[in-house]
């Protein structure tokens, strides 16, 4: 109930008294670890995930989700101190599929974000080999046909777009407006995006809460944020 009104803080002081009275389990670890990333506690919410043993489960799924987050969540931090070798550090922690989460890594994860925001991160290191590998592994990977309005297709013409390769990024929105349905709220954002309107994305954040609350928005969000040139 706590987690679902958004009260973080005391949702994971609740927590720990249950882990204190009942002992340890991965599921209430994974309820702890979930509270400390919303809240912003993010290496108490990495230590937990580091040594919780989650069996083979749908909690599988759920452990791993919050193992990629907590870490492209510290890369963020990372790229604002410009601290780019952490950060480096961190996005490839969070492409990792460590096995006591319970969860093999799948034969296409999505790994959009991270190629992004890699490329970013070696093109300031001065490592164009490892920035061209990355970047080729996004364009690759929204090159296959689009299917409704992920926000993440946003990422691939940024990059089209900083690389100044015009014909490239309108034919990416192009595509992506033929796919996405009429009115969906992440189709209006990207096209916000697209157009360079902050402040009709930031109108549509305001408006629609629920869904750009999302934790997966809110690091794509900060992402193209602080990436920004």
């Amino acid at each position: 109930h706590l987690q679902e009104e958004e009260q973080w803080d005391e949702a994971a002081a609740f927590t720990r008294q249950a882990i204190s009275r009942f002992g340890a389990n991965f599921n209430l670890e994974l309820a702890l670890a979930r509270s400390l990333l919303f809240a912003g506690k993010l290496d108490q919410c990495a230590e937990i995930l580091d040594r919780v043993r989650v069996l083979p489960s749908e909690m599988g799924r759920a452990s791993r989700q919050l193992y990629e987050w907590v870490h492209i969540q510290r890369a963020l931090s990372f790229l604002r101190s410009k601290d780019f070798r952490r950060a480096e550090a961190e996005l490839t922690k969070s492409l990792s599929w460590p096995s006591h989460l319970g969860q093999g890594r799948p034969y296409q994860p999505e790994e959009r974000l991270q190629h992004f925001l890699l490329a970013h991160v070696y093109d300031k290191l001065g490592d164009l080999e490892a920035m061209r590998d990355h970047e080729e592994a996004l364009t690759k990977a929204t090159s296959v046909p689009m299917a409704g309005s992920d926000a993440r297709h946003i990422l691939a013409h940024r990059l089209h777009v900083e690389r100044g390769r015009k014909q490239q990024a309108d034919e990416l929105m192009r595509r992506f407006v033929a796919s996405a349905e009429a009115g969906d709220l992440e189709a209006r954002w990207i096209l916000a995006q697209h157009q360079e309107d902050r402040s009709q994305s930031e109108k549509l954040k305001r408006a629609h809460p629920g869904l750009f609350d999302s934790y997966r928005f809110r690091l794509l969000d900060e992402a193209l944020e602080v990436t920004a040139r």
